[in-house]
């Protein structure tokens, strides 16, 4: 059992030893040329979840204040440089301690686009 034992690990040192770091340029060149990534013109993602109130807690020892998310959606153009986002929040089950907006009284809906140079 011993022998075996020390045949094993002599086996994984010459493994670790023989194996050679990939380059990560290249990785990632395979990797984007395997998704299609270079006519890559845009990308859109969705989702739901919770956001929170950066730096607004009730106090030092809580958490941020927290929003259900109940519409995410982003959308970015890079031949256009624009960017679009949209979410849906409301209070939900989380507690309406600190600032930030809460309580939320109903859904709230924020829009944020980029364009080019400019946001707003």
């Amino acid at each position: 059992m011993g022998k075996r034992l020390c045949a094993l690990v002599a086996v994984l040192i010459l493994i670790v030893a023989v194996a050679e770091a990939q380059d990560v340029r290249t990785v990632l060149q395979t990797a984007s040329a395997a998704m299609g990534a270079g006519n890559l013109k845009s990308i859109q993602y969705t989702g739901t979840g919770w956001n929170a109130a950066v730096g607004q807690s009730f106090s030092a020892d809580e958490d941020w204040p927290r929003f259900e998310v109940t519409n995410y959606a982003r959308t970015i153009d890079y031949d256009a440089k624009s960017s679009r986002e949209q979410l849906t929040r409301r209070q939900g089950n989380y507690s309406p301690r600190g600032g930030g907006g809460t309580p939320l009284q109903g859904e709230q809906q924020q829009i944020s686009i980029v364009s080019g140079d400019y946001s707003w």
